[in-house]
């Protein structure tokens, strides 16, 4: 991986958590509102079924994110190691 790839997976897990994360949770945010009010049972199916893939975008996300944060702390931690390697090499 190149020097770039922490600062890559850093900004792709912001984006995915905020960027997002949010545009769902509005998403959610505006069916729960519609939840309330009186609706055809065709509309309410629709809505439901809207609901439950928006509610699957969400766990799909947070599942991203979390292994874009592993990811990045893996690649910190064998960047670390590199770099110790390194320096034990030259004082050598």
């Amino acid at each position: 991986m190149d020097e770039g790839t922490p600062i890559f997976l850093k900004e792709l897990a912001f984006q995915q958590s905020h960027t997002l994360r949010a545009r769902v949770a509005n998403i959610l945010g505006l069916i729960d509102i519609l939840d309330i009010e009186q609706q055809s049972i065709e509309s309410k199916r629709i809505l439901d079924i809207i609901k439950k893939e928006t509610v699957q975008l969400d766990q799909a996300l947070k599942k991203s994110i979390k292994e874009s944060v592993n990811q990045n702390k893996n690649f910190e931690k064998d960047s670390d190691s590199l770099s110790s390697i390194q320096s034990d090499l030259k004082s050598s």
